[in-house]
């Protein structure tokens, strides 16, 4: 189990650098400067900088003013901890699996890991900014593609793929004139397409209106959100697309018997 701790570790901790990325808009200004608490900038050091575990000691406040600590970043990075060790131990288990694992093992597990962390960069950038941006988005298309066909897989499904889920919302981006889906989300629909396939792909999307559609039942029975409260599309797709990542042909195997 203590391996699982430090994987764990290790998930909330680049949770927490993934934040601080979206919030300063760049991977350059994330990686320049202390964090610093954004009501009396009191700049934060050593064990305040420990991901979970810090929001836990400090019950949610700023040391110094007292201000509240959003509860989204302690959930944010929990869930990527959990995120880590679930896709560890899908791979390598948590033995001697990490060492005994073949080369393509690796492989896979290292292509995982990457679209985890870009699925998760683009679910904190969404929430904060109702923004998919194209800087992010295309690159992991092309990578997703190339990873991919580098693997084995058939390039006539990822394009069909791609051109269902990402024309999904390319439709509805025509329809309304940007109002209901941005580009992004487009360019997100194809990510997913190129990455799962064209099965996993629009299993992805069901999967991401579901958790949608649960999200606003609750927040407008709650009175949180009102039917015009716009929720970022962006958020579900990359829950969704973990789901899928990790469990795709099982789950496929009960809605495509």
């Amino acid at each position: 189990m203590l391996l699982a701790f430090f994987v764990f570790l290790i998930g909330a901790s680049l949770a927490s650098f993934l934040t601080v990325w979206a919030e300063r808009g760049s991977f350059m200004k994330a990686s320049k400067g202390r964090s610093s608490c954004g009501n009396c900038t009191l700049t934060i050091f050593g064990h305040h900088l420990v991901p979970v575990f810090s929001w836990l000691a400090l019950r949610g406040k700023c040391r110094r003013c007292k201000v509240k600590i959003p509860f989204f970043y302690i959930i944010f990075e929990a869930s990527l901890g959990f995120a880590f060790v679930l896709l560890f131990g899908k791979y390598f288990g948590f033995d001697l699996g990490v060492v005994s694992a073949s080369g393509e093992t690796w492989i896979y597990f290292v292509r995982d890991l990457f679209f985890l962390l870009v699925f998760s960069l683009l679910f904190v950038y969404d929430y904060f900014w109702q923004l998919l941006p194209d800087k992010i988005t295309i690159p992991a298309v092309v990578i997703a593609f190339v990873a991919n066909v580098f693997l084995g897989f058939g390039y006539q499904d990822m394009i069909i793929g791609g051109a269902i889920v990402g024309g999904f919302f390319f439709v509805q981006y025509a329809i309304s004139r940007g109002t209901w889906v941005g580009g992004g989300d487009i360019r997100f629909g194809v990510l997913l397409g190129f990455l799962l396939g064209t099965v996993d792909g629009v299993l992805s999307l069901f999967i991401a209106y579901i958790i949608g559609a649960s999200v606003a039942i609750i927040m407008l029975m709650s009175g949180v959100a009102t039917r015009k409260s716009a929720l970022p599309m962006g958020t579900f797709l990359a829950i969704a697309g973990f789901i899928v990542l990790m469990w795709g042909p099982q789950i496929s195997k009960i809605f495509f018997l």
